[in-house]
């Protein structure tokens, strides 16, 4: 069931009736489009509406798509140093080392229009599989260590 928004849509100036048509992701959907039916109520020209629309869009696609680059050895670093510390290390560094793995490995950021983008580079993403993966052989040796 739809929430009527009609009445409070009527007393929305033309200004924040421009700012709803730019900014439609951050609403419900029925809001959405009950605006758009005041809009068209009004006869308001949308044109220009729309322009500036596509350019915050891309401007967040520019943005977005322009990952933050982090230093592989930083990203090892954090892996390799539990490992001093015997077999505690190695389970200690497969869990610390999967998570911060598949931290710079696979997270991705989503864009206004839906588009998701990687992060972080193709440099940090590489460095990320490897420590994730290279953790979960840590974490499964040192348990095994632990059980005999």
């Amino acid at each position: 069931m739809d929430i009527d928004f009609r009445e409070q849509l009527r007393t929305k100036t033309d200004a924040e009736l421009r700012d709803i048509y730019i900014n439609r992701e951050d609403y419900q959907q029925s809001f959405w489009q009950q605006a758009e039916q005041e809009v068209r109520h009004r006869n308001l020209d949308t044109s220009a509406w729309e322009i500036t629309r596509q350019e915050i869009l891309e401007q967040e696609h520019t943005t977005l798509s322009q990952a933050d680059d982090q230093s592989p050895w930083y990203i090892l670093v954090v892996f390799v140093i539990p490992f001093f510390t015997g077999k505690y290390g190695a389970v200690g560094a497969g869990i610390v080392g999967a998570i911060w793995g598949a931290r710079f490995a696979f997270s991705k950021r989503t864009g206004r229009d839906g588009t998701r983008y990687y992060k972080y580079s193709t440099r940090a993403q590489q460095a990320g599989v490897f420590v994730f993966v290279a953790s979960l052989v840590s974490l499964f040796w040192g348990l095994l260590m632990l059980v005999t």
